[in-house]
C-alpha cells in the first residue's frame, strides 16, 4: 500500500473503503446503485449498514478500480467476473477480499466478501 500515496483519488478511496471494513470488521460489502444512487454499504454482524454515498460520477471507477485490483478480465456488458484481491497491510500483514463484479451502467456493482485480514494490529493475517 506504500504506492496508496501516488494514485489518484479513485485510488484513495477504494483503499479508504477497504481499510474501513476492515476496521469496523465487517463480513462483506456492496458498492452499487440503490433507488440510482451509488452507495457503499457494509455487513457487519450480520446487518446490512450504509457506509457512505460517493459522488454519482465516482461509482463507475470505483467498481472498476475493484475489478482492476482484482485482475479481472474485461467481459461482455452484463456479464459475471470474480477473482481476489489482496492488499498488503502495515508488518507484513495482508487481508484478502473475494469480489465479483457484475453488470452494466447503472447496475455495475462490485460485492466482497472478506476472507482475511484486520486493519488492527495483532488482527487475523
Amino acid at each position: 500500500m506504500s504506492a496508496e500515496a501516488d494514485e489518484g483519488p479513485v485510488t484513495k478511496l477504494v483503499y479508504a473503503i477497504l481499510l474501513s471494513a476492515l476496521r469496523k470488521c465487517a463480513t462483506d460489502l456492496a458498492v452499487r446503485r440503490v433507488d440510482g444512487r451509488p452507495r457503499v454499504d457494509f455487513v457487519i454482524g450480520g446487518a446490512e449498514i450504509e457506509e457512505m454515498r460517493p459522488p454519482l460520477l465516482l461509482h463507475q471507477p470505483l467498481v472498476r478500480k475493484l475489478a482492476v485490483m482484482a485482475s479481472l478480465p474485461t467481459y461482455a456488458k452484463g456479464e459475471c467476473a470474480e477473482g481476489t484481491i489482496t492488499l498488503r497491510l502495515a508488518d507484513d500483514r495482508e487481508a484478502s477480499f473475494a469480489i465479483r463484479v457484475e453488470g452494466h451502467g447503472d447496475t455495475l456493482a462490485a460485492y466482497l466478501h472478506v476472507l482475511s485480514g484486520s486493519a488492527r494490529p495483532g488482527g487475523a493475517a
